[in-house]
């Protein structure tokens, strides 16, 4: 048999686990080797794990040669990239490295520079000539926050919480960025590594926020507001049963969307998604842009986001036990209590309709 040497490139992914592995070997000797094994400069860039099972049963693989000028790290993400066995980390991870190999990464950083350039020169637009960069008369002159980590997360295919997180994860321990790249340790693991004070159910937040309200609290938030015009943290599945008007799942990103009328939200758990999406309907209730809204949300009141929203907050539902979110392919098992906030003219009538529910606070 021949025999191939790893590229660089294909050894960006993680190789595929055992249970896997035997599972491709067995549909090859059933069915044969249905798709090639990519090779360039005499080394296998796409395939190694149809390689490595056409090694164990003995046959010779069947061979590609890829033209030679070829990006190798370019070519195996556009073939990967979007592999279902890949977490949102690893997804960055990986995407991140092929980038920075490929010159994608520079690519990018060029173009974020020319975006903050432009923005930079829009906002010193009718100044006085005494102001300066440094001395703003009172306008922000930095580039907006989140325009790189939203250019990356929509390059790799994954979200700002993955990208900021895996950023933070390598500039304080590469070695453990590695091994979540690798898939030999969880992100909500590492994450504990490089701050051990953090609690269980914020560790386990950093990996999953897809978890759904329970139909009886979005019928008394319909029934408060007289319906629900935006969702802008869901899914279709979610949005099922919340039935929005309009949703924003994650490709569309809610936080770069906008938000108008009667906002029901459910958002991501996980920092730094949590404070952002909480500022968003803060800016958007202050402005009157949302008339109304109703959101869900563990019912941690020392935090940043907590203390913002309960001070706008005209009342707040604190739920007697636990909520349990559903998934229609998970089981819930929460963490914490929850709280629940109503921003809007109606106090009274959340009061009545949620006073089953839990013990009700009002707000200033």
């Amino acid at each position: 048999m021949t025999s191939f040497e790893f590229h660089t490139a294909a050894q960006q992914f993680p190789l595929l686990d055992s249970e896997r592995i035997e599972e491709l070997i067995e549909d090859i000797r059933q069915h044969g080797q249905r798709e090639a094994i990519r090779v360039l400069d005499g080394k296998i860039v796409d395939g190694r794990n149809r390689y490595l099972a056409c090694q164990r049963i003995g046959v010779e693989p069947h061979i590609e040669h890829l033209d030679d000028d070829i990006d190798p790290f370019a070519y195996v993400w556009s073939l990967n990239g979007e592999r279902r066995d890949l977490t949102q980390d690893q997804r960055y991870l990986i995407w991140k490295s092929c980038a920075q190999k490929s010159g994608q990464w520079d690519q990018m950083r060029q173009k974020l520079q020319k975006r903050a350039n432009q923005s930079r020169s829009e906002l010193l637009k009718g100044r006085p000539r005494s102001c300066t960069p440094s001395t703003s008369c009172g306008r922000d002159t930095e580039k907006p926050r989140g325009q790189g980590s939203a250019l990356r997360a929509a390059a790799s295919k994954t979200n700002r919480g993955a990208v900021e997180r895996m950023d933070r994860l390598q500039r304080v321990r590469p070695d453990l960025a590695e091994k979540v790249r690798e898939g030999t340790l969880s992100s909500a693991e590492a994450m504990r590594e490089i701050n051990p004070d953090i609690s269980p159910h914020i560790a386990n937040n950093t990996g999953d926020n897809e978890w759904y309200t329970p139909k009886q609290y979005i019928q008394l938030a319909r029934q408060v507001m007289g319906g629900i015009d935006l969702d802008p943290a869901s899914c279709e599945a979610a949005n099922k049963v919340v039935q929005a008007a309009n949703f924003y799942d994650e490709d569309e990103d809610g936080l770069i969307q906008d938000w108008q009328g009667r906002v029901f939200m459910n958002p991501p758990y996980s920092q730094p998604q949590i404070q952002r999406f909480c500022e968003k309907l803060a800016r958007h209730v202050s402005s009157g842009e949302v008339s109304e809204a109703v959101v869900l949300v563990n019912n941690a009141t020392e935090t940043r986001w907590g203390q913002m929203l309960l001070s706008l907050a005209a009342a707040v539902c604190f739920p007697a036990g636990r909520v349990k979110f559903w998934h229609p392919e998970k089981v819930s098992a929460p963490l914490q209590g929850q709280m629940i906030l109503y921003f809007g003219s109606e106090r009274e009538k959340f009061t009545h309709l949620f006073k089953e529910e839990g013990v009700i606070c009002h707000g200033r």
